[in-house]
């Protein structure tokens, strides 16, 4: 830069594109900005402006609209001062779209709608203030009398003003047959068996919640003797058709999900989500500390420790880690700014990465905010003693802030910096700021995560990144499963229990002539690919034929292996997470070209279909009619009966291949588990 002579200044030339780069024209000629730059470089390029007032508070104008497709909306930003005065600085601000499918913005500030369905957000950010424009998008066409649906909590009421507004009508209820296959993946992330589900689709039969043992019901062993008159006995006569077995029963449905969280099988399934997200990773901490790790948050959901006390044990963790296993996440994120990362990542939803070396981009996180929650961690030490580790949390350490050199002292994210650190322990001032009833992240982020557990997606999209440029789709609706959640004392089997009874929860997932378009806003159940250690099981639990894991003893599911290391090669193309960081990111949810020729073409799933020992096998030379071989299979796969064509084809399939029926039996199972059906929740 030249003072003397600002016009000569590379900065200058290269911003006006006087001089090409890669950059390009980022600023016009004889602009306000052009002379605000210029001006800026003739005074010596200060850091600081002395006699600058004082930026209080930003905001938008509009705040808030509801714009049609392809509508424009110009915006006003407006500085807010100290001294009560205010500034339009629209000319000034940095605009960002949080989705650009839903809405783009230029740099002036003119916003221009998509063709999506729904709320989205623009955020202005000017001298490190940020305020949001929130535009709800609705459906096209004249509004229609909104359908009469049963509200079974609080929940349906807030989905359905939401959809109301957006001229969205909710689909009709899932089938008993649906919703028992959703239940069970949603909640123990394996399928049902064949007498599971004949026992909660025949009205007539004990609800299976009276006669559920704490281990799985082994389906080929008890129907092995004869397996025909098994079938015979529970099938559902002619009469019955599908379309029969749509009358939900709200009890019913509640029942089952009573009985599954009792299941062991949740503890393994969510287990795994949480050893995910704690980055239980052995490379990092080697296989004994890693198998303890993942032991303590084991035991912590098979015994339903409430989510605040959960959180508290683990940031408060100290002492011999043979004693405090849950010591082992301050291990995985070696320093202190990892550990705060992590901490925010994890329990606020919060991202403060990149906090560490400049403002956040989109947010309003400095530098000193990530330093101050940092500070928390500074006095994390392990000791070796003989041949274990203790933790320990000592010293008075002070951070400083990279650029100024001044002290930082610890502080929670949205709260001021006192005059010197918490006394003791850092992390217990940490944990008990973080578990307050008050916090206005940790309820809201767990809620939202176990929304998106079993809705597919979140209210804060994606969950793991609330901030004030990315706000919920429905922000009632978070709010009040967050209240829910403290008023029931962090129980993660309430909330379970709430979410399943809702009738969101509950909806098919075939759209009405309103929905077609809409996939985020909760008005149908949308499709899910189901998790690599899910889909694993679900192929070998089909084909009841267990899959052997490298290195780990035989009887283990996919869905028990603590372990992200344990090398297989389905696990990996279907998206397991190797826990290098806690962003849910990290596994991947999206179907591919490559998944879809593995399951066509792999030797490993021929292997099961066509074992000597497996279901297929036994099922062919047990059951000599047709028809009974075809409802077992469809109550296998697909959790279902199937339809008069379905059962007709499949027969006559079956009929067309004499002397070959265990093979066609084989194709049959195998188009089967190829069907998005099989592969998908929904």
């Amino acid at each position: 830069m030249m003072p003397a002579a600002p016009d000569q200044s590379l900065l200058l030339r290269k911003i006006l594109g006087a001089i090409p780069h890669q950059g390009g024209i980022r600023i016009k000629p004889d602009s306000r900005a052009h002379q605000r730059l210029r001006d800026w470089i003739s005074s010596g390029a200060p850091n600081s402006i002395e006699g600058r007032k004082e930026l209080t508070g930003l905001a938008i104008e509009p705040a808030r609209e509801v714009l049609a497709f392809e509508k424009r909306q110009p915006l006003k930003t407006v500085a807010h001062y100290a001294d009560g005065s205010t500034e339009d600085v629209t000319w000034l601000a940095e605009f960002h779209a949080n989705d650009a499918s839903m809405a783009t913005v230029d740099a002036d500030g003119l916003v221009t709608i998509g063709k999506s369905i729904g709320q989205t957000a623009v955020m202005a950010r000017y001298r490190g203030k940020v305020a949001v424009f929130q535009a709800l998008i609705p459906r096209p066409g004249e509004s229609s009398e909104f359908p009469q649906r049963p509200v079974q909590n609080f929940i349906d009421q807030l989905v359905d003003a939401n959809l109301r507004r957006l001229n969205l009508h909710p689909s009709e209820l899932a089938s008993d047959a649906e919703y028992l296959r959703r239940a069970y993946l949603d909640i123990i992330g394996r399928l049902p068996t064949a007498s599971e589900v004949r026992s909660f689709l025949d009205e007539s039969q004990p609800h299976p919640a009276a006669g559920l043992q704490s281990t799985r019901p082994d389906d080929s062993t008890a129907n092995r003797a004869n397996p025909t008159t098994a079938v015979r006995a529970n099938r559902v006569s002619e009469r019955d058709s599908p379309e029969s077995l749509q009358r939900p029963t709200a009890n019913k449905r509640q029942q089952l999900v009573e009985s599954l969280l009792l299941r062991p099988e949740f503890a393994d399934y969510w287990a795994l989500k949480w050893a995910d997200l704690l980055r239980v990773d052995r490379l990092a901490l080697g296989h004994r500390d890693a198998h303890a790790y993942y032991r303590w948050i084991k035991s912590a959901v098979a015994e339903n420790t409430p989510l605040d006390q959960f959180a508290a044990q683990l940031l408060q963790a100290a002492g011999p880690m043979n004693e405090q296993p849950a010591g082992f996440f301050f291990k995985v994120g070696k320093k202190p700014g990892e550990m705060a990362a992590m901490t925010s990542q994890v329990f606020l939803g919060v991202r403060i990465t990149c906090a560490e070396c400049h403002q956040h981009p989109y947010d309003r996180w400095t530098q000193r905010d990530y330093h101050g929650m940092s500070a928390f961690f500074q006095q994390v030490k392990f000791k070796t003693v003989g041949d274990s580790q203790s933790l320990t949390a000592e010293g008075d350490p002070v951070a400083k802030h990279p650029r100024t050199k001044k002290p930082i002292y610890a502080y929670a994210l949205g709260t001021t910096m006192p005059d010197a650190s918490p006394d003791g322990d850092r992390r217990r001032a940490l944990a008990d700021w973080l578990t307050q009833p008050d916090n206005p992240w940790f309820a809201r982020n767990l809620a939202n995560r176990f929304w998106s557990y079993f809705l597919g997606r979140g209210l804060v999209e994606p969950v793991d990144d609330f901030r004030e440029s990315n706000p919920p789709s429905n922000p009632e609706l978070l709010d009040a499963l967050a209240e829910y959640l403290k008023e029931n004392k962090f129980d993660a089997r309430a909330l379970i229990r709430l979410i399943t009874s809702s009738r969101t929860y509950q909806l098919s997932s075939r759209p009405n002539q309103t929905n077609a378009m809409d996939e985020k806003n909760f008005s149908r159940a949308i499709f899910r690919r189901l998790p690599a250690e899910v889909l694993m099981d679900a192929v070998s639990d089909v084909t009841d034929v267990p899959e052997k894991f490298s290195g780990v003893p035989s009887g283990y599911r996919a869905v028990q292996l603590w372990d992200s290391q344990v090398q297989h090669y389905f696990l990996k193309l279907f998206g397991r997470p190797v826990r290098a960081t806690p962003c849910e990111c990290e596994r991947a949810s999206g179907a591919s070209i490559s998944q879809a020729l593995h399951l066509m073409n792999s030797p490993g799933l021929q292997a099961k279909l066509n074992h000597a020992g497996g279901r297929i096998s036994r099922a062919v030379v047990a059951m000599d009619d047709d028809n009974d071989l075809v409802e077992d299979l469809y109550l296998t796969c697909f959790s279902r009966y199937p339809s008069h064509e379905e059962k007709a084809g499949a027969v006559q399939y079956l009929g067309t291949r004499s002397g070959q029926r265990r093979k066609a039996t084989e194709d049959l199972v195998w188009a089967m588990m190829n069907s998005l059906e099989f592969v998908f929740n929904h």
